[in-house]
């Protein structure tokens, strides 16, 4: 089965309405559903509204950039890296919300990430004293406050860890 590789994948999922957890083929796309959901709902009003009376993604910036391109970054492991979403806007003037996650399935470092104020603009990313040599992927979700659709942007950062090199001064050598 050339396909077979698509069929047997599998994730675990925490649904944060409920906290159910899915572990299953299906699981991979669950998180994004209701940003798919909104995002129809959304398209569907474009076609029957002005672009005015309809509402439209915001656009996440990382650190001001406000392109779609992949961010990647290199630190050192037991780093604290600053990320910024404060430059992100929305076309409709919607207040926005933030959340900075890791991608755990897409990074190889397989420990958890604590990020600091993951709920706000400005994060802070605490690099693990373990992870030299992984790679550890964050995603900035910036979603509108819409009455119509809460629509989403995304950036992904990718973090190539190193290890930290300790030098010895003369006396330890």
């Amino acid at each position: 089965m050339p396909f077979s590789v698509y069929t047997e994948a599998k994730d675990r999922w925490t649904d944060p309405e409920d906290g159910k957890v899915y572990d299953n083929s299906s699981a991979p796309v669950w998180r994004w559903r209701a940003a798919m959901w909104n995002d129809f709902k959304a398209r569907m009003d474009w076609c029957v509204q002005p672009y005015a009376k309809a509402n439209h993604h915001p656009v996440a910036a990382f650190n001001g950039d406000r392109s779609d391109a992949i961010v990647r970054l290199k630190a050192l492991a037991g780093a604290e890296l600053e990320f910024d979403a404060s430059g992100s806007t929305d076309p409709d003037g919607d207040e926005l919300t933030y959340s900075w996650w890791q991608y755990e399935e897409a990074g190889t470092y397989p420990g958890r990430v604590f990020i600091e104020r993951a709920d706000a603009a400005k994060a802070k990313v605490h690099i693990p004293t373990g992870a030299g040599g992984k790679q550890i992927h964050v995603i900035l979700e910036v979603r509108d406050k819409s009455l119509i659709a809460s629509l989403r942007d995304y950036r992904r950062v990718v973090v190539d860890v190193q290890n930290r090199i300790i030098e010895l001064d003369s006396a330890q050598k």
